[in-house]
């Protein structure tokens, strides 16, 4: 069976089959963004967003030239042939990267658009009905860093965080900043309902500003809860409940962190609402609003 397809050089090819040059930046040094995206009956959740994302991002590693109109023809040609071949739910990722290497001192950036799209595969369901465990990472985040809050390809000290979380039979690290408060999750942004007041780490924090992250304060505005970007491990600690957001998990409850239960231990009815929330929002999602 196809395990993808991929789009390189403006074309959609198998994903078997697809290649980047060994010299290419973004494999040699990290040097690129990419945003990694779903669909819902054949339509991209906020593209719009995403696409400013990404914009944002190419600012932030000195590439201020626009992409939208490729980042969006590489969406729409990896879209219309992954829904005939996979269906509707659909998993997706575009790369942006500074091109071929010309040298040993780094010359020569330019762009380069890749891709790559496969059936959606949802998590476990027992993530959403029992929740998941969250320790601590050995990673840090520094909010001063320009850098922090861009979603690039250099993104070993995620992978390494989420290597701790497996060492101790967890879900997901978090990763404090420099003062010592919560700024995301390896994959995740994090989210902590304490005190009636939502806490939720953002950019001034020094974590990337997840898509899903902001619909869910949309649905938290509608509700008129008050919303603090800031965490300490205490708080969530004492939380009355708990949950991470991504593109592919949506809404994850957590309902033990630090090896101790978030408030019951169960899946709370404001991480509930939210998910129906969320779940409302990706369905009545269209391709390109």
């Amino acid at each position: 069976m196809n395990p993808g397809i991929a789009y390189v050089d403006g074309q959609v090819v198998d994903l078997a089959r697809a290649v980047v040059p060994l010299n290419d930046r973004g494999y040699l040094l990290g040097d690129g963004v990419f945003e990694t995206m779903r669909t819902s009956n054949g339509r991209v959740f906020r593209l719009d967003e995403h696409a400013a994302r990404l914009e944002k991002g190419l600012a932030a590693i000195n590439l201020d030239g626009s992409l939208a109109s490729e980042f969006r023809a590489a969406v729409a040609s990896l879209v219309k042939e992954g829904t005939l071949r996979f269906g509707g739910e659909l998993y997706l990722r575009v790369n942006v990267t500074t091109g071929p290497m010309e040298d040993i001192h780094g010359t020569g950036r330019g762009l380069t658009v890749t891709g790559l799209c496969k059936k959606f595969q949802p998590y476990p369901m027992q993530y959403y009905a029992s929740g998941v465990h969250v320790v601590m990472s050995r990673q840090r985040k520094d909010s001063r860093n320009p850098l922090a809050s861009v979603k690039t390809l250099s993104f070993l000290p995620y992978v390494s965080a989420r290597r701790d979380a497996h060492a101790a039979a967890a879900h997901d690290a978090l990763l404090l900043n420099e003062h010592d408060r919560i700024a995301e999750a390896s994959t995740s942004n994090v989210f902590a309902f304490v005190g009636g007041k939502l806490h939720a780490p953002g950019e001034s924090e020094g974590a990337i500003s997840g898509v899903t992250r902001g619909a869910v304060l949309e649905l938290a505005d509608e509700a008129g809860l008050d919303v603090v970007e800031r965490l300490t491990p205490a708080e969530l600690s004492s939380a009355q409940e708990a949950w991470l957001t991504n593109t592919t998990g949506g809404i994850v409850p957590v309902t033990r962190a630090f090896d101790r239960p978030i408030g019951d231990g169960k899946k709370g009815e404001l991480t509930m609402q939210f998910s129906h929330g969320l779940e409302a929002m990706i369905r009545g999602q269209t391709l390109f609003a």
